[in-house]
């Protein structure tokens, strides 16, 4: 009990420490994310009451649901390079603005996941709570190794299952602790985030867990 309580407090400990040092870097992430969507909601909210004024026809709606889903993929990349930046942080100490936008060449494989993910985990909660919050704890490390790692979809599936498995003890106060704290608006995500980054090494290094290519039949 001790060490589950240990490790969540290191792992928290040592991201709000990182977040405080990190503070420029961070801000000007956030600055940088929010100028962004701010930009295509507001462009595309003015563009779509445009067009249905001068066409009155449906196209509006139609432009504004694309909108949309342009946010949702816009958030998808931000999210891994936001994840990257933790991961950096955690491995090596330090990271970079710019690391913000490399992610590009996982960006198909991320809304692939985050698609997979919510179809998934509905699925779960529809059927019975318990199956959705399982499904939730076993796959928690998903999206990290899908970054860290730079492998397929099935195989940051398989490698979170074998990451979490017979780590209840370590990761329950863990996760309720993460998904409390991202109720705290960016601030809070970005100490989860970290604090996810931060876990995901320790479990990484203390297990086999590092060629995701082997878990996969």
């Amino acid at each position: 009990m001790q060490k589950k309580k240990s490790l969540t407090i290191r792992a928290f400990s040592w991201a709000l420490e990182t977040m405080l040092e990190q503070a420029p870097l961070y801000l000007k992430a956030a600055l940088s994310i929010v100028a962004v969507v701010a930009v295509l909601l507001v462009s595309g909210m003015l563009l779509s009451a445009w067009i249905v004024q001068f066409t009155g026809s449906d196209s509006g709606a139609i432009f504004l649901a694309l909108v949309i889903v342009l946010l949702c993929v816009t958030g998808v990349f931000f999210a891994l390079g936001m994840q990257r930046i933790s991961l950096d942080l955690a491995y090596h100490g330090h990271s970079t603005f710019g690391t913000l936008f490399s992610q590009r060449h996982l960006l198909m494989r991320g809304v692939g996941f985050v698609i997979m993910w919510w179809v998934l985990y509905g699925l779960g909660l529809l059927l019975l709570v318990l199956p959705g919050l399982y499904f939730f704890y076993r796959y928690y490390f998903t999206f990290t190794a899908l970054v860290q790692q730079e492998c397929t979809i099935q195989e940051a599936f398989a490698l979170s299952a074998h990451m979490t498995k017979g780590r209840a003890s370590d990761l329950v106060g863990f996760i309720i602790l993460a998904i409390l704290v991202t109720w705290i608006p960016i601030i809070g995500f970005i100490i989860a985030d970290l604090a996810q980054a931060y876990m995901y090494r320790i479990i990484q290094e203390e297990g086999d867990a590092f060629h995701p290519e082997r878990l996969v039949d």
